[in-house]
């Protein structure tokens, strides 16, 4: 019968607060958020909780008994939890035990403490979560002698609770099962179980009794005047506990400490189920959901835009009314901004270094890295050597800025096309002179009698052509052009010559 078992213990300070659904009658609800151990999966567990009931019971709100108080899965009041006053009522550390029907590993779930009225009854349903002191044994002879005590004796390894006492014997009949302290001889606790013959049954205590491993315990069963009882070699026990002797008592009550003693016997028998207090791990608990997050620029919950670092208290609302409450640590990163990019053309004879930041544009922010996307081996930092690659080629650049945390990197682009320029042609004619280079918008080609102008693509396509001009200067719109590279052609009285243009 062994389970897992859990422990925590959390300081609950309770404000009055207006259930908004809960158990008829209840005055006060609220939810309590249950964090599970990391590789511990529970079921059916009996956790802690130390609540200021003195607070609650001073302000009218609380039963000074306790009786009051429930627990249950949600804010309808729906699977109300066994439960037990261990310690303290009235005062800032009641200890309760609650028993939850399960906790996830590393999971978060709420239940719902209830409590303010004054008619309720108390109330305790220990269920049968723990181990067995004999470990169920079985396979035993049948006899008895009446009126009689018949048990053993056992020393905790550790502290327990006992929260069932129980029986196996022969007859079916309801049977005394008694706890004694053997240090001091004295009655710890005693009931009347009934069940089945041949059947180990169990009957839940009100109120969980603590064994502790300093001291020794008799445990015995009493025989009425026409009862039996099972016997045999045994020491079999349950896994936290040390089998001492058998102890029995002849014509003697059910109040009667047994001193006599058997060597390696298990008679009865009675039985007790328990939970070991100790070797349990501590989740947290809370009375909001705690919860973290960086997310970049802003995030919107139920409609609001957060856009601020900060902590937030955010109610989320189910569809069964039991709105949960989230205790929010967000923070908020800003997106990076790398500027924005360009293409631009570049006469490497007039340029030979140039700093990339200067075909950036807006407040692209400082710290990004510039990245070679061709490997030319031409850059250092921001600085791209003209000279250093072939020319009448472009190069292709990025200035990445990295993103905070939740925000992806910015990258803005560049593109260079990189060429020897010469306002005048060196080719043949050296009357003639072509102005600005590179261009843009407007080209001015100067000369003697030019008759008429070709402007081609490196790919030897006419793109404009014009025919006597009968002037010495002649200017024309080219912001029609792409980007690139082109090839003139002038033909003048002195004769033809052929240029480069490069637009940008």
């Amino acid at each position: 019968m062994k389970k897992n078992l859990l422990l925590f213990v959390f300081l609950l300070s309770l404000n009055a607060v207006n259930s908004f659904a809960q158990l008829e009658d209840w005055a006060f609800s609220k939810p309590l958020y249950l964090t599970g151990a990391v590789d511990d999966t529970l079921r059916n567990t009996p956790i802690s909780l130390v609540i200021n009931t003195q607070t609650l019971v001073t302000n009218g709100q609380m039963m000074a008994d306790g009786s009051d108080l429930r627990f249950a899965e949600n804010c309808l009041g729906n699977n109300i939890y066994g439960y037990w006053i261990e310690s303290g009522m009235n005062t800032e550390s009641t200890v309760v035990r609650v028993i939850i029907d399960s906790l996830i590993s590393d999971d978060i779930r709420s239940i719902y403490i209830f409590y303010g009225n004054p008619a309720a009854l108390p109330q305790s349903n220990i269920s049968n979560v723990s181990y067995s002191a004999t470990d169920s044994v079985t396979g035993l002879a049948q006899g008895g002698v009446v009126t009689s005590q018949r048990g053993f004796r056992f020393k905790p390894n550790v502290d327990i609770y006992a929260t069932s006492f129980g029986k196996y014997e022969p007859n079916g009949t309801t049977r005394y099962v008694t706890l004694f302290n053997a240090d001091t001889e004295s009655k710890v606790g005693q009931m009347q179980v009934s069940g089945a013959a041949a059947t180990y049954s169990y009957q839940n205590l009100t109120q969980p009794i603590l064994l502790d491993a300093d001291s020794t315990y008799i445990l015995a069963l009493y025989q009425g005047g026409s009862d039996g009882y099972y016997y045999g070699p045994s020491t079999q026990i349950g896994e936290h506990l040390t089998y001492i002797d058998m102890r029995y008592c002849n014509v003697c009550d059910q109040n009667t400490f047994p001193t006599n003693t058997l060597a390696d016997m298990h008679y009865g028998v009675p039985d007790l189920l328990y939970f070991p207090v100790n070797a349990i791990p501590s989740p947290s608990v809370s009375e909001f959901i705690p919860a973290e997050l960086t997310t970049c620029d802003s995030i919107v919950i139920n409609s609001v835009t957060y856009n601020e670092t900060g902590l937030y208290n955010i109610t989320i609302p189910n569809s069964m009314g039991c709105d949960s409450v989230i205790f929010l640590n967000l923070t908020i990163s800003n997106s990076p901004f790398a500027g924005e990019g360009s293409s631009a053309s570049i006469c490497s004879n007039s340029t030979p270094t140039v700093d990339l930041f200067t075909y950036l544009s807006g407040e692209y922010a400082v710290g990004g890295t510039w990245v070679d996307l061709d490997l030319t081996g031409a850059l250092i930092g921001s600085e791209f050597t003209t000279t250093s690659v072939s020319q009448s080629a472009t190069y292709n650049f990025a200035y990445v800025v990295e993103g905070a945390p939740a925000c992806d990197n910015d990258t803005a682009f560049v593109d260079l096309f990189v060429d020897i320029c010469f306002g005048i042609s060196s080719i043949s004619n050296s009357d003639i002179h072509i102005f600005p280079m590179p261009a843009t918008n407007m080209l001015t080609i100067e000369g003697i009698d030019i008759r008429s102008i070709e402007l081609f693509t490196l790919q030897g396509t006419l793109v404009k052509e014009i025919f006597y001009p009968a002037k010495e200067k002649y200017s024309f719109d080219i912001s029609f052009l792409s980007e690139g590279v082109y090839n003139i052609k002038v033909n003048s009285k002195t004769g033809t010559s052929n240029h480069k243009l490069i637009k940008y």
